[in-house]
């Protein structure tokens, strides 16, 4: 039997200063958060000051392409991306 962590969904919240700064009490990814609780682990990805246009050449190093199939461990499905440039 797998490890319950081990099933659980990724969600990137991807974006700029609203979400980097999303996750105070009562922010929109903090509640986001608290009503996936133990269903899926959230990872911020947050840019304060960046635009669509200016992170599009570091999208590779920020999701590097070797980590979309989870290999390592963990959930072995690519993780949802939740975007808010």
């Amino acid at each position: 039997a797998r490890p319950a962590a081990a099933m659980r969904g990724v969600v990137v919240v991807f974006g700029d200063s609203i979400t980097q700064m999303g996750h105070g009490e009562g922010a929109w990814v903090a509640c986001l958060q608290d009503a996936y609780s133990r269903r899926a682990d959230f990872l911020n990805r947050g840019f304060s000051g960046y635009t669509t246009r200016s992170v599009g050449p570091l999208l590779d190093a920020i999701f590097p392409p070797e980590a979309a199939g989870g290999g390592g461990g963990g959930s072995s499905s690519k993780p949802y991306l939740l975007t808010t440039v």
